[in-house]
């Protein structure tokens, strides 16, 4: 359950360590948070659980700025968002990471043909599972 602090007229969302660290550019993806850089072993605990490629086609000049919220299923917490977009266009914004919903904001694009832009939600297990080693195993040794 996430904290949300009430105003008249405005709602602030709580701010996790991973809205703040591990943000950059990584060829053509925007990487928001930090496990987004994860590899091998590291990695294990997280997985996709979201991807998405949209696509627009103008008829005309266009000005987009593209807003997205992503729902995880539940007791999974939202951990990378991965924005894939060419040229390094804009610098998306990630927040609301360590949760179960995240928010995705491109800015505004400006183009005149085709674009496409892909979204990655990667996530991890939130509930701990209990191991048991319950199972036994019995070596039979045979003689020849």
């Amino acid at each position: 359950m996430s904290s949300v602090i009430t105003c008249p007229g405005f709602i602030m969302p709580r701010a996790s360590l991973y809205d703040y660290v591990g943000h950059g550019w990584s060829g053509h993806w925007w990487m928001g948070g930090l496990r987004c850089y994860d590899r091998g072993d590291a990695a294990d605990d997280i997985f996709k659980f979201y991807h998405e490629v949209f696509q627009v086609k103008p008829s005309t000049e266009t000005f987009l700025t593209y807003y997205l919220e992503i729902d995880a299923a539940r007791d999974t917490m939202i951990i990378c968002v991965k924005v894939g977009v060419p040229y390094r266009i804009g610098h998306p914004k990630v927040w609301e990471l360590d949760s179960p919903e995240a928010r995705i904001r491109i800015p505004l694009l400006h183009f005149y043909h085709m674009y496409k832009l892909q979204v990655e939600g990667w996530a991890y297990n939130s509930t701990s599972a209990s191991e048991s080693s319950s199972s036994s195993s019995t070596s039979s040794s045979s003689e020849y």
